[in-house]
């Protein structure tokens, strides 16, 4: 079908699409000339589209996705940032962790966490890092009646990865975009869409022994040399993070998996920053008892913080609950004195969560700790 002959179909959709008593036009028009171009029964350039809708590029959405590919399991875990759920993949029959992030009536420094997250993620490749694939946003449509929200697109503009690094796509033309590029986008979405609330979605390894907090909770006692690996890998995989100028900022044992084969894997980058970026964390954000009190000037010694924490639970079983909160909310050098025979381990963790942050261990200080000592050393 010639170009001019396909302007004015296109003109004439958008017509009965913005008519009075049409509800979410944007989507209706959008949806409507994707799939025309899709089955290639119109030929227009995207300039052209753009003369008659102005909008259509920052309104690039097309047909389902997640709940025809995917079939949602069971929910695994959720935060500040979304919930987590085993989702079984029908293309390759492997299952996954996705993460899905609601954006609806959120203030925008809101979004440009969301977006954060996404390239912080996007950017690492360690085997103590929850490995990263791809993420994707889609509309959620919120019908006339409120019955219930439907999703109702695929695709959508995905982010994908190579083994090393990341790239941003529009999958019609693979035109790279920039991650401030996506706030754009989203940002215009949100604006003219005025009945419709989106859905990121982050497609993650799944591992399959849950959480460190797990792990925790169900020992009766201690094995140091499993405690020991436990350690080590914690600890190079914040090495990682730390050479890639990334602060976690929520280092906790429900933020840390373990894998089939006992591997650990740092995930949940939610509140994570780059270099100084300037971010505070809200009082619903985070966790209190892992959190340093200094981490809006503390940067990567917050995660040293909150590894001295961690190291402290591994290697100590707390008889109640309220011990752990008592004991973990006031940390002191005399408090761990008394928990701790080992001299080894009173000054690795003191040197982890003093209050002197610039005076705390760097990680490369505790690599060369955990390098030069062994198990038995960690006995208190």
């Amino acid at each position: 079908m010639d170009s001019f002959r396909s302007e004015h179909i296109v003109l004439y959709i958008y017509k009965c699409c913005f008519r009075e008593q049409v509800s979410n036009p944007e989507y209706k028009f959008i949806y409507l000339i994707q799939t025309l171009i899709r089955f290639q029964l119109i030929n227009i350039k995207d300039l052209d589209l753009q003369k008659i809708y102005y909008k259509y590029r920052l309104l690039n959405i097309s047909i389902p996705r997640y709940q025809h590919e995917y079939n949602e399991i069971q929910k695994l875990g959720s935060g500040a940032f979304g919930e987590v759920y085993l989702s079984h993949y029908y293309l390759d029959n492997q299952q996954y962790a996705i993460k899905k992030i609601i954006f609806r009536d959120k203030i925008f420094h809101e979004l440009q966490k969301i977006i954060s997250e996404i390239e912080i993620i996007s950017k690492l490749n360690h085997p103590n890092i929850i490995r990263y694939y791809y993420a994707w946003v889609e509309p959620l449509l919120e019908d006339i009646q409120h019955e219930k929200r439907k999703l109702i697109m695929n695709e959508g503009n995905q982010l994908s990865r190579s083994n090393s690094d990341s790239v941003v796509h529009f999958p019609t033309d693979k035109k790279t975009i920039k991650t401030s590029e996506l706030v754009e986008i989203t940002k215009e979405m949100k604006k003219y869409c005025i009945h419709m609330s989106y859905t990121f979605y982050i497609k993650m390894e799944l591992c399959q022994k849950g959480t460190l907090e797990d792990y925790l909770q169900s020992r009766n006692s201690i094995d140091y040399q499993e405690v020991f690996l436990i350690l080590k890998q914690l600890i190079l995989g914040v090495g990682y993070l730390h050479q890639k100028k990334v602060t976690h900022r929520d280092l906790k044992p429900s933020n840390i998996f373990i894998d089939e084969n006992n591997n650990i894997k740092i995930g949940d980058f939610g509140l994570s920053i780059f270099g100084k970026e300037s971010r505070p964390i809200s009082d619903y954000e985070g966790s209190e008892l892992y959190l340093d009190k200094y981490h809006l000037e503390s940067y990567n010694f917050a995660d040293i913080y909150s590894l001295g924490v961690i190291i402290i639970e591994l290697l100590y079983v707390f008889k109640t609950n309220m011990e752990r909160v008592i004991t973990l909310s006031n940390l002191s050098q005399v408090r761990i004195q008394k928990i701790f025979r080992s001299e080894i381990l009173k000054e690795i963790i003191f040197n982890c969560v003093r209050d002197d942050f610039r005076s705390r261990y760097t990680i490369k200080q505790l690599l060369k700790f955990i390098h030069n000592i062994n198990y038995q050393d960690l006995r208190v």
